[in-house]
């Protein structure tokens, strides 16, 4: 027997046959919900800007100074708080010279190698999700020993197994 076309439009469907759409739905909403990070405050942002009461500063080394690689550096950073992803804080993403590499770090102090010479230190403040804010900090250092060029992923992050970053490597 077939159905006609109004029978078929008139059919009920059981609430069973609606469930895994409705799964499937629930987990793209979930999803999408997890593209967004919150700032310190608790709002939800999924762009990429600081809050007026957040900034970032180097603590060390200080400017036009001479040291050595890895080099040593900390800041200062007010309204936000510095840890790991997975806690829903901020890290830094802490830049040589122009290079899209970056270092991670989970802690306001850690170290980086660098090559000799002269190079500009750029820190950025960054959500959990990697989302870069508008909160940025710029050094210039002269590198005077040690020093070798920074090891990198294949996807294009720092590679970075010290305590500083928990053995976090970007994917």
């Amino acid at each position: 027997m077939t159905a006609t076309l109004l029978e078929v439009i008139t059919m009920r469907i059981s609430p069973r046959a609606l469930l895994p759409a409705a799964a499937l739905l629930a987990a793209i909403g979930l999803a999408l919900a997890g593209c967004q990070s919150s700032d310190s405050s608790g709002s939800q942002s999924g762009g990429n800007t600081g809050s007026a009461d957040q900034s970032l500063a180097f603590a060390a080394p200080m400017a036009d100074a001479q040291v050595t690689s890895p080099v040593k550096v900390s800041f200062t950073v007010s309204g936000a708080d510095i840890g790991q992803p997975e806690t829903g804080k901020m890290h830094l993403h802490l830049y040589v010279d122009d290079a899209s590499d970056y270092k991670i770090l989970y802690a306001t102090q850690g170290a980086v190698d660098v090559p000799q010479g002269t190079h500009m230190l750029k820190a950025v403040l960054a959500q959990p999700n990697h989302t870069e804010t508008s909160v940025t900090t710029t050094q210039q250092i002269q590198v005077t020993g040690g020093g070798q060029a920074p090891a990198t992923t294949s996807s294009g992050g720092y590679s970075d197994s010290s305590s500083d970053s928990g053995g976090y490597t970007y994917p």
